[in-house]
């Protein structure tokens, strides 16, 4: 924690005198290593509990470097947390295009479409991306509890239930 606090210390100096490093602070906002320094921000604000600050420098180092699925998991996972449900849709849209076989992707997809009250979307999305779960119980758990969440929504109370107990024996082996 200490390196990334003295890097932290050492850029808010850096920028804070603005007339002297015009130049660059320019250069180190379009450089490629500024897309690992935001994240390593992000993480830093993320273990002090501070989702928006994190959400933030994920998002610069999205900019910077767009085909890092780590750092677009993390954003919509923060998204998620934060209650910004269209920006996550709007985002695993675009996501689901590059990488179409990542669950993750269709399950925030789901979460963000049930919270939005479009069930029928959240339907489709999820029992298109269960089938990409391959061993792991948990994220197959919650697929099933988001399905049940969805037909609840779509007032389909027989499949709920039946999603629901399907999530609890998949839990009971977990």
């Amino acid at each position: 924690v200490r390196p990334i606090l003295y890097r932290i210390i050492y850029l808010s100096f850096f920028f804070s005198s603005r007339r002297r490093h015009t130049r660059l602070r320019r250069d180190w906002s379009s450089d490629v290593c500024s897309s690992d320094l935001h994240v390593e921000l992000a993480q830093y604000y993320l273990s002090k509990g501070n989702k928006t600050k994190a959400l933030k420098h994920y998002q610069f180092a999205y900019e910077n470097q767009n085909e890092n699925f780590d750092v677009i998991k993390n954003i919509l996972l923060l998204q998620i947390d934060l209650m910004k449900y269209t920006k996550v849709v709007s985002l695993c849209q675009e996501t689901l295009e590059t990488y179409p076989a990542q669950p993750i992707l269709y399950l925030v997809n789901g979460v963000a479409l049930n919270h939005l009250n479009n069930p029928k979307e959240a339907i489709n999305t999820l029992e298109t991306g269960i089938d990409y779960v391959i061993d792991n119980i948990k994220m197959e758990a919650d697929f099933f509890k988001q399905l049940s969440i969805a037909y609840k929504l779509d007032n389909n109370i027989t499949k709920s239930q039946a999603f629901s107990k399907k999530a609890e024996q998949l839990l009971k082996k977990y």
